[in-house]
């Protein structure tokens, strides 16, 4: 996807492993002529497919395994502190699920280096600190206040309700209907 990308003369990418997490991080070098590596990374990450909005991308001279160093992750925003109890609490999350030094009100999950699988995570993180969560909210509200403000108007963590205990609970079906289905397996 990265080599199908106007400007870009070569391309690689890796992943990186840390903190209970892996980490998508594409690398570029960039055909000659191709000027603002900043507007190229902006178009770059608009127009791949959404699977690698959190991939970190990263404008290299060379293709060497030199050249492949683990990128810093870092904010993306003018930093603004945490300002609610539920931003403070998502902030600390996302520095030790992201790695980043720190997260301010209008960073965002994905620049930050999140994908899906750290969404999922930063979900059942959220959940287990008894916040009414899901994946999918870190997809319509990637700033860290406008999730923090989604997950309060939630509401209650405890009224949410709690299915990671039910067999099969993502099939959509009921326990009953589950242990039907798998009466016939035997």
């Amino acid at each position: 996807a990265l080599e199908a990308l106007d400007g870009v003369a070569v391309a690689a990418t890796r992943h990186w492993d840390g903190r209970g997490a892996i980490t998508l991080a594409g690398y570029v070098v960039l055909e000659p002529g191709v000027a603002g590596t900043e507007t190229f990374l902006d178009n770059a990450r608009t127009a791949l497919p959404e699977e690698f909005a959190g991939a970190v991308l990263t404008v290299v001279d060379g293709i060497e395994p030199a050249t492949l160093t683990r990128p810093r992750v870092t904010a993306s925003a003018p930093s603004e502190p945490p300002a609610t109890p539920t931003e403070h609490t998502m902030a600390a999350m996302l520095v030790d699920l992201l790695g980043a030094t720190e997260v301010g009100r209008y960073d965002d999950f994905f620049t930050l280096g999140g994908d899906s699988i750290l969404a999922v995570q930063l979900a059942a993180r959220a959940r287990d600190a008894g916040m009414a969560m899901t994946a999918r909210m870190v997809f319509e509200h990637p700033a860290l206040a406008d999730l923090a403000a989604a997950i309060d108007a939630a509401g209650d963590g405890a009224a949410a309700a709690d299915v990671r205990h039910e067999p099969m609970s993502a099939s959509g079906l009921s326990p009953d209907e589950l242990a039907a289905l798998t009466a016939g397996w035997g």
